[in-house]
């Protein structure tokens, strides 16, 4: 979930950086962490308990890891900030460029490992 908010924080910070509307309205970005965090809760209710649990010393997310959770939130933004701007040049309205942009997250946190 980490490189998903990460992305949904990029798209609106680029987005008033770039003077443009909000991509992605508040209640949508509650929908979607709602919709996430529930199907992501169930799946683990489920999943065996088989790894040990991590020694103190050691970080909770590796730098290596970090790194990576940047990459794909920087991917991330960069895809939903494209469609937005695409279907709006294309004459689509607003509401619509919203819409296939929330859709576009829901399937990128679907599709993610």
């Amino acid at each position: 979930m980490f490189p998903t908010n990460g992305g949904e924080a990029l798209i609106i910070i680029s987005a008033i950086a770039l003077g443009l509307v909000i991509l992605i309205t508040p209640t949508q970005v509650l929908w979607v962490n709602m919709a996430t965090a529930v199907t992501l809760a169930v799946a683990l209710a489920f999943e065996p308990m088989e790894r040990k649990t991590k020694p103190s010393n050691k970080p909770l997310v590796p730098l290596s890891m970090l790194a990576r959770i940047g990459y794909v939130s920087c991917l991330h933004m960069a895809a939903s900030l494209g469609m937005f701007i695409w279907y709006r040049n294309l004459g689509a309205a607003e509401e619509f460029a919203r819409a296939i942009t929330i859709t576009r997250i829901l399937r990128s946190k679907k599709s993610a490992p």
